[in-house]
């Protein structure tokens, strides 16, 4: 949530209002009104969440909550911001053989075998 803040704190001038996780029914509101909404990317857990096999953290994180809004409520467009330096193939932080990926397309995307990401 904090660095949902400081990109509110930045976007504030321009009207971009910010929404707390209890404001979620207003956020088609705000999407109609002002064209643009921050949030941060957790999953809104007070309205969905699998809860997890081992541990008490929850499996999805902020990449899987920013896809289930955009879902959700139909969007065009969404964009995450996360503070890492990109795109890699394997976790940088557990992979110190990880590959940066510079630039990549959808269809590279989809041709990607994603049971095998999933499975790791």
């Amino acid at each position: 949530m904090q660095n949902a803040r400081m990109i509110n704190y930045l976007l504030a001038k321009h009207g971009i209002p910010f929404i707390e996780p209890s404001q979620l029914a207003h956020l088609p509101l705000y999407l109609a009104e002002r064209r643009a909404a921050i949030f941060f990317g957790m999953p809104w857990y007070i309205y969905w969440h699998e809860t997890p096999s081992v541990g008490r953290l929850f499996p999805h994180r902020t990449d899987a909550g920013s896809l289930l809004l955009a879902e959700c409520f139909g969007y065009k467009r969404s964009t995450l911001v996360k503070d890492v330096d990109g795109l890699y193939d394997k976790d940088p932080n557990k992979n110190s053989g990880a590959t940066f990926i510079d630039k990549i397309s959808v269809s590279d995307i989809k041709n990607v075998d994603l049971k095998h990401y999933l499975s790791s």
